[in-house]
């Protein structure tokens, strides 16, 4: 891990954790990254996977399942803008259902 944003982010495994994301999806996304400006895009990614599979939970009647992947898909979508301040348009991405996340 060469860039020096990326090498700080490391050390945010706890932070993220405590606050409901996935310690796989930590170690997943920091570790298919080599550059900080593809932070937010990889991080909405995999956001939109655990809102999809909340959606389909939904469509499903399965609501449990469905709450606890739209929250941690809710603060994946907050953790991919987090100090994301360089790219304002990659951090502006809009969901397919419309709305500005």
């Amino acid at each position: 891990m060469s860039d020096p944003k990326l090498h700080h982010a490391a050390n945010w495994l706890s932070r993220f954790t405590v606050n409901g994301v996935a310690a796989s999806d930590f170690h997943d996304v920091l570790g298919s990254l080599t550059s900080w400006d593809d932070w937010c895009t990889a991080w909405s990614a995999r956001a939109r996977v655990h809102e999809d599979l909340g959606r389909e939970a939904l469509a499903q009647d399965h609501h449990v399942s469905a709450g606890e992947h739209l929250s941690r898909a809710a603060v994946t979508y907050h953790f991919a803008k987090y100090l994301f301040v360089q790219d304002m348009a990659q951090a502006e991405w809009k969901n397919p259902v419309g709305h500005w996340i």
